[in-house]
């Protein structure tokens, strides 16, 4: 298991340097590349729950938004990092 926790401690440092070079490789880019019809919709839904349940609307403006606006490999650095956390709390 040693073996593991080097892999992923090699990951972590190689998404969190690619994450600082790369800022502008955000997953709302990658989304709109791959699908960009599936955003719109996902924008739709959310919009409909907001206004169904009476929700304020800067639940898109203040979550939503700022998690797309992140660096994928950042995003990828914090399941890595939290990949480590559980190993080592299970270990």
């Amino acid at each position: 298991m040693k073996i593991f926790k080097i892999i992923n401690i090699l990951i972590l440092i190689t998404s969190l340097i690619l994450g600082l070079l790369y800022q502008e490789l955000t997953i709302a880019l990658i989304w709109s590349k791959a699908h960009v019809n599936s955003i719109i919709g996902f924008q739709q839904i959310i919009e409909k729950l907001v206004i169904e349940n009476n929700y304020n609307l800067d639940i898109w403006f203040n979550i939503i938004i700022p998690i797309m606006d992140n660096s994928i490999f950042f995003i990828f650095t914090l399941l890595t990092l939290l990949n480590l956390i559980i190993y080592q709390i299970k270990k």
